[in-house]
């Protein structure tokens, strides 16, 4: 039973002891979400007296983070037999009654139960035949050295593994299998054919050995005659130096190993600049701050009508190019400084100043550009800074649109509403920032080695459908990934400041704001309802809310066109 099961109601040293679990068990990061959500959401009585909440730096924390995600940090990058890694299988062979015994692993390998005889493992003929012998009646597996050999393993799937050896550590006599699959992909095939100079015919060839297939059987598979399966396979041989097709396979074998072409890595399938989790510096301008800072920002579009562009807290200062043809449809270019902490942008000296911060870069981008009227666009949680920025320019703003944008947040009305990672994030930043900060740091290295698309679609579960299928789109995929990477950059605190920033009452800066505001929500936005953005701007003279037809969370990418034309006559530029 995991703590999170045990405790109706967890403390703070539950979650901390989940935290250290977690950096031992990667694949239990999933119960340190939620164990946090239960604590920030169950608390008894409904109320919390754990110092955590509404608490400062704790330094002595911080350290025992830093611990923690580094030690995780090795554990996911360990060597291939990490259990978490899902592809190294590991049995246990006890010579006397040929019983064995096995992980998880190598019971999804095998497809059986366990225990079981070695005869009822589905490796094939030869692998059968030198284990059998290795455990024959009278072998001694006390001489039994370490061997590596490629086995076929005929379990609910074909796979081709390479397969260890070794005496047991306990020298009681049992034999352990150590199996890794090789999953002969394009990517890995690719490789060898370029490694042994071979031609697509002799790759081909090439496959048929890798599956074990009998050189009659490559010749049937590929419509070919043996005669020509037979003279491609002496030019594979010539080609790699060695006498024997079972020495190519080995060598194909100990190539996927050094290359660890494993499958079940999920970044080996997205694009090499998804795979760093960097933000990307195209078209980045840098400006020196007093403090000895640099805030980083972008221009977007070619127009001459001005618009500061305050990003979001998950996607950033990113957009399609048909938001772009858009922008310049209308003669609009974006002004997109990234907040303090995010992207190229220094951070600010502390969680007390970072509001103060956001506003004075602002204004230094501002006085550097010499504009003297503009107007301001934000996106969902860049608007609580947006109002701020607003506030302090005053008439020098003509007008402002917030784009699935949120409210001043009122836990006990539009928490619920949330998905809950978002609803996680939101109150933890605010009241325990320590559980974020410990979720972040053990989280960051979990998301990185599942990848950004598997973080992408597991943040959109509860989204609409229209939300997670543009998610096939490979342009939209990269530009919320971007934006991902754009927050987590320089590490988890900023995203502590900006949430917390995000999650205070903000509702003065929007009532001292007098320019002209629309916000555009989406129909199915997954964090703010058009109903609760409607009850908001319902007091004073808040603004003026359109609801976007089938729009969500990817809002900007899923109408673009609409957007900008929008932006454009309601800013009147």
């Amino acid at each position: 039973m995991t703590m999170a099961q045990s405790h109706p109601s967890p403390t703070f040293h539950d979650v901390v002891d989940t935290a250290y679990e977690i950096a031992s068990e990667p694949a239990r990061f999933d119960d340190l979400l939620d164990i946090a959500r239960r604590y920030l959401f169950d608390p008894p009585k409904g109320s919390r007296t754990d110092t955590s909440v509404n608490e400062v730096t704790d330094p002595a924390l911080e350290r025992r983070m830093n611990f923690l995600s580094g030690m995780l940090e090795r554990e996911l990058n360990a060597p291939a037999g990490d259990e978490s890694l899902a592809f190294h299988a590991q049995l246990r062979i006890r010579p006397s009654n040929w019983s064995v015994t096995g992980n998880a692993a190598a019971q999804r390998l095998v497809g059986r139960s366990f225990p079981c005889e070695l005869t009822d493992l589905p490796f094939d003929y030869e692998t059968q035949k030198t284990l059998q012998r290795d455990l024959a009646p009278g072998a001694s597996t006390r001489d039994l050295r370490d061997r590596v050999f490629l086995t076929t393993v005929e379990g609910p799937e074909v796979r081709s593994c390479l397969a260890l050896v070794q005496r047991a550590p306990e020298r009681d006599g049992d034999v352990i299998v150590s199996i890794s699959y090789i999953d002969w992909c394009e990517p890995l095939l690719g490789r060898l054919q370029e490694a042994f100079s071979l031609t697509a015919s002799e790759r081909e060839v090439l496959v048929g050995h890798l599956n074990r297939n009998s050189q009659k059987e490559i010749a049937e598979q590929r419509g070919t005659s043996l005669d020509t399966v037979k003279e491609q396979s002496k030019s594979i041989l010539k080609k790699t130096g060695v006498a024997r097709m079972a020495d190519v396979v080995q060598l194909s074998a100990s190539i996927a190993y050094l290359l660890r072409n494993f499958p079940d890595v999920d970044a080996h399938s997205e694009a090499p600049s998804l795979r760093m989790w960097k933000t990307p510096i195209d078209g980045v301008n840098y400006l020196d701050i007093p403090g000895k800072r640099t805030l980083g920002w972008r221009k977007i579009g070619g127009g001459d009508k001005p618009v500061l562009f305050v990003h979001g807290f998950i996607q950033g200062p990113f957009f399609s190019r048909a938001f772009v043809r858009a922008l310049d449809a209308h003669d609009m270019h974006l002004i997109c400084p990234s907040r303090p902490g995010f992207g190229q942008t220094s951070p600010s000296c502390s969680r007390a100043g970072f509001e103060k911060t956001v506003i004075e870069d602002a204004r230094a981008l501002v006085d550097h550009l010499a504009l003297r009227k503009f107007g301001i666009a934000t996106h969902q949680g860049g608007v609580s800074h947006a109002f701020r920025i607003a506030a302090a320019f005053g008439d020098r703003v003509q007008g402002m649109v917030m784009i699935g944008a949120g409210i001043p947040i009122d836990e006990s009305r539009h928490l619920n509403y949330m998905n809950i990672i978002t609803r996680l994030a939101g109150l933890a930043c605010k009241r325990a920032p320590s559980v974020m900060s410990m979720v972040m740091n053990l989280g960051l290295p979990v998301y990185k080695q599942r990848g950004i698309e598997w973080f992408l679609r597991d943040y959109l579960k509860e989204a609409s459908p229209q939300d997670q299928s543009i998610l096939d789109d490979p342009e939209v995929l990269r530009l919320d990934a971007y934006g991902c990477f754009h927050i987590v950059e320089q590490g988890a605190e900023t995203w502590i400041r900006d949430g917390a920033s995000a999650m205070a009452d903000w509702t003065a800066s929007v009532d001292a704001v007098t320019v002209p505001r629309l916000w555009i929500q989406g129909e199915l936005d997954p964090v703010i309802s058009p109903q609760s953005a409607r009850e908001f701007l319902s007091t004073g003279s808040r603004g003026q809310l359109e609801v976007a037809s089938g729009a969500g969370f990817n809002i900007l990418h899923q109408s673009p066109d609409e957007i900008v034309s929008r932006m454009s006559s309601f800013l009147d530029l």
